[in-house]
């Protein structure tokens, strides 16, 4: 408990390579020159630590030197005198520890790097200028509550570790700038946030890049400055952007950046997306992507390809008689009207080659892009189907309550570059950045309003989807070399016929056509009220150039038994206990070729398979089937024959000699049979 004075005399020095700690009362550790005391080892402010252990007088007398450590655990600052003046100097790659819940030092002072690893929140304020090498964030709050605009700087990295945080929160505007002369890196799993008064000045132009998911006020990038948002970095600025550098969105095959501008850009930089995108031409399905431009003027050609071997092929759609009208045809600039991306408008594009190097550049689209009466053609065989695009420099929520839809499908559509097919898109699911989409109407009086408000952040590369209210069936190849998916799902306000809103139409790619048949409709999503015990739903079915296929039970979250009929064989599987039905097809397979039903668990499999339809001398009977139904009678092909309603359990139905499938709709079930006239 005694105090501690350790005096150097007038050049005398020492240099302390180990470990050195003060706690327990108020010593000291001094000198009386310059550079006398060599820290390269660590000291330590402990527990019980009172005042400046380096004295106030004799300015820069201490050196901490690169790889030292200084660990504040209690006691004054280290620096002792009155700013800008400091006994102790942090020389680059020195580190101060901050462990206490004393508030450091901040105005008027230069640290090198600078660690809070403190259960706690510190708020440093302060209007003169503080600078720090890199910055980390080990654990607690640190409210970065610096004012005014006179040189506050960080050079290094910063990073934040999971459940720590960095505000910058000054009280009144106050400016940060990073101006390190070698590349610095903003990363870590915790939160870095701002208030607005807050203002973050990129001037390091060498480059700044953000590898995490962010919100910051606002920022200005200055002249030949970079700031970089990695393909897995997201960055929400609710204030404004001026850039007079260079602001990138960098892309990779695992994603690409995001940004979320909420208030207005400005300035004479450069403002770039990249777009990776993956070749190969092994087939003519091959490599297609759908794209869409988040900027504005951005020129169609820079998104073309020279020389052998790298070639390309660029397209726009025309619904009116479902064509995809090419870039290098003469009929293309007069269809799109302009040499640029048109915002709001997607395209589809292929590359022989992998491109990595494309970019977007230009202004970015910072407001809703509306449209109203989109295509429509009566006798166009794709009535109907437009091709929009995200224009915005980050992910959009589609169908989110914020596109008022009029007469427009509440369900989207995305090319699957790796299933060669269309993937359907539902409310509150994702269209990724620079991606387009199909969207239907159903007459020629329509609107859509593409949203600002529903950017979200979500840096899949192109589209992935998946969810707990909806069963998805995958029928492909057993090679696995395409896929077509088709989905039921349960949404409010649904029937279990055919919905324009609600259900999506088929629209066929690449892979095998698979899809369910509803009141004559083909659909690649059939919406449900609910779904039960006892429904039953015809499946098409049409090969591409392979020969075997499966169809697999990729996604169940309801307690059912899910059940598969081949109505070619006649085989019936269990997919919740066998999720993959083998089978082959061949040309002039019936395109009616499966049933599926469900049961409940624990359901004995001939429960579903029980015949409850029979058809003698003109008369259909239909056995443990009480109640108001509807009665549809289809061939082979697809095509509806008859269609009755009946609350009786049987009906005169005269038919020619045939094989024909029967599906009987209560408001309780929904049944299908094939049978045989003779």
């Amino acid at each position: 408990s005694n105090i501690l004075t350790i005096s150097l005399g007038a050049n005398a020095t020492g240099n302390i390579a180990g470990s050195m700690t003060f706690s327990g009362g108020a010593h000291r550790l001094t000198a009386s020159s310059e550079n006398a005391i060599i820290f390269t080892g660590s000291f330590t402010a402990g527990s019980g630590f009172t005042g400046n252990a380096f004295g106030e007088t004799t300015l820069n007398s201490v050196i901490f030197q690169n790889g030292s450590t200084y660990i504040y655990m209690a006691g004054a600052n280290p620096f002792g005198a009155n700013q800008p003046n400091s006994v102790v100097v942090f020389q680059t790659g020195s580190l101060y520890s901050h462990r206490g819940s004393g508030t450091p030092a901040f105005s008027g002072r230069t640290y090198a790097d600078f660690e809070l690893d403190y259960n706690g929140t510190i708020t440093p304020t302060g209007s003169s200028a503080v600078s720090i090498d890199n910055l980390t964030i080990k654990q607690g709050t640190l409210n970065f509550n610096m004012t005014g605009t006179p040189g506050h700087s960080i050079k290094g990295n910063i990073n934040v570790y999971q459940g720590a945080t960095l505000n910058f929160n000054p009280t009144s505007a106050g400016t940060v700038s990073l101006n390190g002369t070698s590349s610095q890196i903003i990363s870590g799993e915790g939160t870095i946030s701002a208030n607005n008064n807050s203002t973050i000045q990129v001037d390091n132009t060498t480059g700044v890049q953000l590898n995490k998911t962010d919100s910051l006020y606002k920022m200005t990038v200055s002249s030949n400055a970079i700031f970089n948002l990695s393909p897995t970095a997201a960055l929400t600025l609710e204030g404004n952007l001026s850039n007079n550098g260079t602001f990138s969105l960098q892309s990779d095959a695992t994603g690409t950046g995001s940004f979320i501008l909420n208030g207005s850009y400005s300035g004479s930089g450069t403002f770039e997306i990249e777009r990776y995108m993956t070749g190969g031409w092994g087939s003519w399905d091959a490599g297609w992507h759908f794209l869409s431009s988040p900027v504005q003027s951005q020129a169609i050609n820079d998104f073309t390809t020279t020389g052998t071997g790298n070639d390309y092929d660029f397209y726009g759609w025309r619904e009116s008689d479902g064509m995809w009208i090419n870039y290098k045809g003469s009929d293309f600039s007069t269809w799109n009207g302009s040499a640029n991306f048109v915002v709001g408008r997607g395209y589809m594009v292929s590359y022989e080659q992998t491109q990595s190097d494309k970019k977007f550049i230009g202004t970015p689209n910072n407001a809703n892009v509306p449209f109203s009466n989109l295509s429509y053609t009566e006798l166009s065989p794709n009535k109907g189907w437009n091709l929009l695009g995200n224009p915005f420099p980050s992910a959009l929520k589609w169908n989110d309550g914020n596109w008022l839809l009029t007469n427009v499908a509440g369900t989207a559509k995305i090319w699957n570059s790796d299933n060669k097919s269309y993937s359907d898109i539902a409310a509150n699911e994702i269209i990724p950045i620079a991606q387009g989409f199909m969207v239907q109407v159903d007459n020629s009086t329509n609107s859509l309003t593409i949203p600002k408000a529903s950017c979200t952040h979500n840096n899949t590369a192109w589209y992935k989807s998946g969810g707990n209210d909806r069963i998805l069936l995958v029928a492909r190849p057993t090679d696995k070399s395409s896929a077509q998916e088709s989905i039921i799902r349960i949404e409010e306000g649904a029937t279990e016929g055919f919905d324009f809103y609600h259900d999506s139409r088929f629209l066929s790619g690449g892979a095998p056509q698979f899809y369910c048949i509803i009141d004559d409709e083909l659909l690649s999503t059939q919406a449900l009220p609910s779904i039960n015990n006892g429904m039953e739903f015809l499946y098409g079915f049409a090969k591409n150039d392979k020969e075997e296929f499966e169809i697999v039970l990729a996604e169940n979250p309801f307690p059912l038994k899910i059940y598969l009929e081949d109505l070619k064989t006649g085989i019936t599987q269990n997919l919740s206990d066998n999720p993959a039905f083998v089978f082959t097809s061949t040309e002039g397979d019936s395109p009616i070729r499966f049933k599926l039903s469900f049961g409940s668990v624990g359901i004995d499999e001939t429960t579903a398979n029980d015949v409850r339809l029979y058809y003698s001398n003109n008369v259909l009977y239909m056995l443990q089937m009480d109640g108001y139904k509807q009665i549809e009678v289809l061939n082979l092909n697809g095509q509806l024959i008859r269609k009755m309603n009946t609350d009786e359990n049987y009906v005169n139905l005269p038919l020619a000699r045939g094989i024909y499938l029967v599906r009987i709709t209560s408001a309780h079930q929904a049944y299908v049979q094939k049978i045989i006239v003779q």
